[in-house]
């Protein structure tokens, strides 16, 4: 099964970022936009995993929950990636990632390291994709859109993390809970 971990958004981030795509509804043709219910932050993807290593993967998300402290995620930018060129991704995300952040998501990459799971090799970017862009062939008109934007401020609390599997299909992906693990110990 397709596996990653994540952090759930809460309603106000979610409306703040479903903002962004009205905003650039000149795009909508050239982007395949994330439906609200289904935008994350993701902590790390894992990608394919066998169904019997899940229970180790819960055991180790559950461990990195414990060992991490409640924070609040502020969404106050969006953006792209790459930085230059040809927009792939539309993003909103933070000035200000929290250091509680930072720590939970490197203890998850030493934990799923010994799982087998292969580190990734850039730093953690904290940022909740919006859209993935087709093919843009908009000479950076669309790079430009983006960078005009005004974001609407949102903020949640954050003390837990899940074990999401996701399910490619025809209408694209959808998303299931395999744990929900609550900061300082506590979870399913």
């Amino acid at each position: 099964m397709r596996v990653f971990v994540a952090i759930e958004l809460e309603q106000p981030l979610k409306t703040s970022l479903g903002k962004l795509t009205d905003a650039l509804s000149a795009f909508r043709k050239d982007v395949r936009w994330v439906k609200p219910h289904q935008m994350h932050l993701t902590l790390k993807f894992l990608g394919e995993v066998a169904d019997d290593r899940v229970p180790a993967l819960c055991d180790a998300a559950r461990e990195v929950a414990a060992a991490s402290t409640p924070f609040t995620l502020e969404l106050d930018r969006c953006g792209c990636f790459p930085p230059k060129g040809k927009v792939r991704v539309i993003w909103g995300g933070t000035d200000s990632c929290p250091g509680e952040l930072l720590d939970c998501a490197a203890r998850g990459e030493d934990a799923y390291e010994n799982l087998g799971f292969a580190r990734e090799r850039r730093p953690f970017a904290a940022h909740m994709t919006v859209g993935r862009v087709r093919d843009d062939r908009s000479d950076g008109r669309m790079r430009d859109a983006i960078d005009a934007l005004e974001i609407n401020r949102a903020r949640q609390s954050v003390d837990s993390i899940t074990v999401i599997q996701s399910v490619l299909g025809p209408a694209g992906a959808s998303y299931s809970a395999l744990g929900r693990f609550r900061f300082g110990g506590a979870g399913q």
